[in-house]
């Protein structure tokens, strides 16, 4: 029997207490999307680091991320080509370089939950509901010179830009972001955000 994508895989070493927390935030998920997901095969993998749990990103760059930056200076991710989520315990800080301990892994989990439903719908943030309304928010990014707190948002180009604002979106309505910046991107994108929950109340 394959694993559903919240039956988690932890590899060796994960804490007891990482796993757990893992556990209440799939408690929390709307139904809808667990079923979708597991419907559609995907699986979720954690481990100390993300290396750790997915040894093939070594060497890999992370979208949206300086040049140098690497997948063990982040804590979760999103492997469409692979149906997988993967969430790390730890990562390096890409400042200082230090391991550190995730503090927000209910945000990160739900953000990259995120991206494995817009790809389980075929695509829902290069819809044109959801583009149409994404492209108003980065104009009002524009206006209200608000590029420096959500460039991420914008990305390196249109498409991976609508894909992440997605992916948070639906953190947000699951119960919180991952960038911490919930109520400014509400504001933002709340065309977009409305798309979002139409499709939330239709899963």
């Amino acid at each position: 029997m394959r694993p559903t994508p919240f039956a988690p895989r932890h590899a060796k070493g994960v804490g007891p207490e990482f796993r757990a927390d893992i556990d209440r935030v799939i408690a929390c998920m709307p139904p809808g999307i667990l079923k979708i997901l597991d419907e559609k095969g995907y699986v979720l993998l954690t481990g100390r680091t993300m290396l750790h749990a997915a040894p093939e990103l070594f060497g890999q760059s992370p979208r949206g991320y300086p040049p140098d930056a690497t997948w063990a200076n982040l804590s979760g991710g999103f492997q469409g080509s692979a149906n997988r989520i993967v969430l790390a315990e730890t990562y390096e800080d890409y400042e200082t370089g230090l391991s550190v301990v995730c503090t927000d892994l209910a945000g990160v989990l739900r953000h990259e939950v995120g991206h494995a439903l817009d790809r389980a719908l075929g695509g829902t943030s290069a819809s044109h509901d959801f583009r149409a309304a994404y492209l108003i928010g980065r104009l009002r990014v524009e206006e209200w010179n608000l590029r420096d707190q959500l460039e991420y948002f914008l990305n390196e180009t249109v498409d991976a830009g609508a894909e992440e604002t997605f992916a948070e979106l639906v953190a947000i309505v699951t119960g919180g972001g991952a960038a911490g910046m919930d109520d400014l991107m509400r504001s933002t994108f709340d065309d977009a955000l409305a798309v979002v929950n139409r499709i939330m109340e239709a899963l």
